[in-house]
């Protein structure tokens, strides 16, 4: 005794197949480059006005992204907030001009083309705040922001 398929039922069986795989493959890992150390940031866009912190659930560590300008003495944020508490300021520079990020005395590292000066600060005053490039010149030509402290 033989069985006959058709042509048309096969290929329905055949894209149905494929669809599930489709979908199966969807559902996968983004592959975002997160790293998985369980750290969230925020990074403003260079056009960027003032950004919120985003905080980290399970060290309650506030980190915020402020990259240095495209180009000149400037950062590409000038405003940021966070909750009070520990506070990472990093700042991308991908200038040839050496850049860091500073608060009060806390400096963080002098870098070019695509380095990250980076320094971790606890405030626990609501209140407003300034950051700073330390590099000589740069602070008193204006690369500094406000930084909100709710």
């Amino acid at each position: 005794m033989s069985t006959r398929v058709g042509l048309k039922p096969l290929l329905m069986i055949l894209m149905l197949v494929l669809s599930l795989g489709l979908l199966v493959a969807g559902c996968g890992d983004d592959d975002d480059g997160d790293s998985g150390s369980g750290e969230t940031t925020t990074e403003a866009p260079a056009d960027a006005g003032a950004t919120d912190a985003d905080t980290d659930a399970d060290a309650g560590a506030t980190v915020i992204d402020i990259p240095a300008a495209e180009t000149g003495l400037a950062f590409a944020v000038t405003e940021v907030t966070a909750p009070a508490g520990e506070i990472t300021l990093r700042s991308v520079n991908d200038q040839s001009v050496p850049h860091n990020i500073a608060y009060e005395d806390t400096l963080g590292e002098v870098v070019t083309d695509g380095g990250v000066s980076e320094i971790t600060v606890t405030i626990t005053e609501p209140g407003t705040y300034e950051y700073y490039c330390s590099v000589p010149g740069h602070r008193e030509a204006g690369m500094v922001g406000t930084l909100t402290v709710e």
